[in-house]
């Protein structure tokens, strides 16, 4: 049998060589492309995933006068501090409108940067009756804050704050602020004071926290 070929016929297997070259190509932009677009992808989902684990802690050292507030992240690994300030109210104000504001602020506050956990400073009523009143009208602002918030709160006396930030109970004023800022990595001691000490408690929380979980691990 005899076949005859055309002269397409005879060009078609380099025509189908030419098309496969190009479809090869095709593949491998495309191939690319997909790398890219799935590098692109992980590293966002990782993104979002680090911030799932990263914990965010408000403190406040209550005071009608002052109130400090300090929040810090917890990632696991590394705590770093990332708003602190005063809440200051009038000296000539009522009682009443001093709440107000405080309460007002902690709620502008938790708004903004949505903590995961409030910590709030006990008042320490040995020391002076009547200031520990004034402080646990403003404790009690703070809670109410959190709750409004939906917010869990937790209250820890200074005694448990010293303890967990310098395994000392009885520490002084300056000791803990200078492991405030050691702990934190800041290059000076937060001011005002009293923002220092809302970091302390948000510190205190955090120590409590890890060290819970290794007591859960049994380690």
């Amino acid at each position: 049998m005899q076949i005859s070929r055309t002269k397409s016929s005879k060009n078609w297997p380099r025509k189908l060589r030419v098309y496969s070259n190009r479809s090869n190509n095709n593949v491998k932009q495309n191939f690319r492309i997909d790398i890219i677009l799935f590098i692109s992808s992980a590293c966002v989902i990782l993104t979002f995933a680090a911030d799932l684990f990263v914990m965010k802690i408000l403190g406040v050292d209550p005071g009608t006068k002052i109130t400090g507030f300090g929040i810090i992240n917890d990632d696991g690994n590394e705590v770093t501090a990332l708003v602190y300030g005063a809440i200051k109210t009038k000296e000539d104000s009522t009682i009443g409108d001093r709440l107000k504001l405080i309460y007002t602020e902690l709620n502008e506050v938790i708004a903004r940067y949505k903590p995961d956990a409030v910590a709030i400073e006990q008042p320490f009523v040995a020391k002076n009756v009547r200031s520990a009143l004034a402080v646990g009208r403003a404790q009690a602002v703070a809670i109410l804050a959190a709750a409004n918030a939906k917010v869990p709160s937790f209250e820890y006396t200074p005694a448990q704050v010293k303890q967990r930030i310098t395994n000392y109970g009885a520490s002084s004023k300056e000791q803990i602020q200078e492991m405030i800022r050691l702990q934190l990595g800041l290059s000076k001691i937060p001011e005002p004071s009293d923002a220092a000490d809302a970091l302390a408690i948000a510190l205190c929380h955090v120590h409590e926290i890890h060290l819970n979980s290794l007591l859960q691990q049994g380690i």
